[in-house]
């Protein structure tokens, strides 16, 4: 239902902040722990959650309220408001809300409102400096100084309108340092000393480190055209077919147990007995599973790091496999070209299409992409009757092989640590 502009229930709204922190990740468990524990002091404090679209930490602040049952407000903005910020909002006159349950979703006008004028950075985004004025306390877990927090986080220490105790400041380890607080302190904001240990429960598990009788690791194949491999990499998200809200979970719940790591991939495959197929970089969005047919003790000399996918094409982790066996189950070599070829595949031939060479920019040189050598799968391969000796799991030490070794009924082999360390 539509309504007049007001804010919902008692409490302050109490915003939780941050400058841009990357992938979720161990360097990350710090900062999550802050997190959970702002939300949690919000919730005894019967005060209400204030977050916007787009911003960091939106999606953390979300799923927070939910699990924590706080109440939140959300501030939504539509395509028509992405413009930049370049004034403080005084006054909310003329604006809408629709009010549900304990969610406001406040849509701000895509043309010009009633704003008045107290700064002048044009570069601040809109949904920044809205959830920065309307909070009445501010929690900020990260900063990079000269970022587009850290000038409206001073902004607001500088202006009457707050008091400087309303913005408390994460400091630690992973969170913000004492050398970037400092002047912030000065002007009156608060410093949070965040306990590093982890929540109860949330310690990594420990793998079981070797089977009884496992069998020692095997000597890397270096056999031309026996053997397609399949290499994981650590998780950008969540895992296929794992929710939105089961991998957020995951890390609020578990931050120092939670594993998205390229083994925790491979281990996933050993005790799934299961290749989850992906639309990641296949044109036309077809699920299928790559694998390539460069030898395993090659492998290495592929990794490359993608600037414009911000990672390696390739990590020490992977699952070997026999390619007689693969060709069974309909396992086929890409086929390469240009747009030209991709106009004269037919439907069922387009899941083996990959484009010869791509420019990943302007400045950067063209990439090959036929060194990679891919064979792929159409859709999830089941490994459920997959024999014995008809795979080997690549590793790049001896503590990952004992890892694996006790969920595997393959046997491993280590890639040459000279090798793998070189590519680092």
């Amino acid at each position: 239902m539509e309504t007049s502009w007001q804010w919902p229930g008692g409490g302050e709204r109490v915003a939780v902040i941050s400058s841009r922190c990357g992938r979720p990740g161990p360097q990350l468990v710090p900062w999550l722990i802050a997190l959970r524990l702002a939300v949690g002091t919000a919730a005894l404090g019967g005060n209400r959650l204030i977050t916007a679209t787009g911003t960091t930490t939106h999606r953390w602040v979300v799923r927070a309220s939910c699990l924590w049952s706080v109440p939140r407000v959300e501030l939504v903005l539509p395509a028509g408001g992405r413009r930049v910020m370049a004034d403080w909002p005084a006054g909310l006159h003329g604006w809408r809300a629709s009010v549900a349950g304990p969610l406001v979703e406040c849509w701000l006008p895509g043309g010009d409102s009633s704003i008045s004028c107290k700064t002048s950075d044009s570069r601040i985004p809109l949904r920044d400096a809205l959830l920065v004025t309307l909070a009445d306390r501010l929690v900020v877990l990260r900063l990079k100084p000269w970022g587009n927090i850290w000038s409206l986080v001073m902004a607001r220490l500088r202006d009457r309108v707050w008091p400087p105790s309303t913005l408390t400041l994460a400091v630690g380890p992973g969170l913000i340092s004492d050398s970037v607080a400092g002047p912030l302190l000065e002007l009156g904001a608060s410093a949070w000393e965040v306990p590093c240990q982890p929540p109860l429960g949330s310690a990594r598990p420990a793998f079981e480190s070797a089977r009884t009788g496992s069998s020692p690791p095997v000597s890397v194949p270096a056999d031309e055209g026996r053997w397609l491999t399949h290499c994981t990499r650590a998780a950008q998200g969540a895992w296929p077919g794992q929710s939105e809200d089961d991998y957020l979970d995951d890390w609020l719940l578990r931050p120092a147990a939670a594993d998205y790591s390229a083994e925790a991939a491979l281990r996933r495959i050993v005790t799934q007995r299961r290749l989850a197929a992906s639309s990641s970089g296949i044109r036309g969005g077809y699920r299928v599973v790559s694998f390539t047919e460069v030898p395993p003790a090659g492998l290495v000399e592929l990794r490359t790091y993608r600037r414009h996918r911000t990672r390696y094409d390739f990590e020490p982790y992977g699952l070997a496999i026999c390619r007689e066996w693969l060709e069974r189950r309909g396992v086929r070599p890409a086929r390469y070209g240009d747009q030209r070829l991709w106009a004269e595949l037919a439907e069922d031939e387009r899941p083996f299409f990959q484009c010869r060479a791509t420019r990943g920019g302007s400045t950067q040189r063209a990439v090959d992409w036929t060194r990679e050598r891919e064979w792929r799968h159409v859709g999830d391969l089941s490994l459920a009757d997959l024999p014995a000796d008809a795979a080997i799991l690549l590793l790049p030490d001896e503590q990952a092989a004992c890892r694996l070794a006790g969920c595997s009924p393959w046997p491993t082999a280590i890639l040459a640590s000279s090798a793998v360390a070189s590519t680092v």
